[in-house]
């Protein structure tokens, strides 16, 4: 699945997500470091892809696509309807 960045400084970016893992171990805060690698499709604007705004607009952006994703699955744990 590409991604299309349609505004913000990504603007025009066209790239997809390859590898995408977790941190076995949690922070201190009790998070976990979200790892991805993404395969650059179409940069018109010639974006700086290795800096950390960058990354992290791309790690915002993957954030965003697990939430949708996981919230459009069914909850196996509910109640049947019948």
């Amino acid at each position: 699945m590409a991604v299309v960045v349609e505004d913000g400084p990504l603007k025009g970016l066209v790239f997809q997500y390859d590898t995408i893992s977790f941190a076995e171990q949690e922070n201190e805060d009790g998070s976990l470091t979200l790892s991805f690698n993404t395969i650059e499709l179409e940069n018109k604007e010639k974006i700086d892809l290795s800096l950390d705004t960058s990354k992290d607009i791309m790690g915002d952006i993957l954030i965003d696509i697990l939430k949708k994703t996981l919230d459009e699955q069914p909850d196996d744990n509910r109640e049947p309807d019948t």
